[in-house]
């Protein structure tokens, strides 16, 4: 039984909660919801005003967040949150946040 359109950004975001420490795919996600990928990317966009893609990235780039109030080095930190290189993750970190990993680190540790 296939859930409504609501339902299933519902549904996406418990699915993403739970396998949070995996590299899951907008694609797969609504592979495992029984929807295009199209269809879902409109719903989620429609109810949570970004794109699953999007929502996903933000995801780990929350949890990076978290680990440069530590010492780990950002290679670490950008495997550690699923990203294939810390430029990927400093890139992706630049457009949500406006700053890199390392001006957020030294924000965070100058406090």
């Amino acid at each position: 039984n296939q859930p409504s359109p609501a339902d299933s950004v519902l549904h996406a975001l418990s699915f993403l909660d739970v396998h949070f420490m995996e590299a899951v795919t907008a694609r797969q996600v609504s592979e495992r919801l029984a929807l295009t990928a199209q269809q879902l990317n409109s719903q989620f966009r429609e109810d949570a005003g970004i794109s699953l893609s999007d929502y996903i990235a933000l995801q780990h780039l929350s949890y990076a967040k978290l680990l440069l109030c530590t010492e780990m080095p950002i290679a670490e930190i950008a495997a550690e949150t699923l990203f294939p290189s810390a430029s990927s993750m400093s890139a992706a970190f630049k457009k949500f946040w406006g700053i890199t990993p390392m001006e957020y680190r030294r924000l965070k540790l100058s406090r």
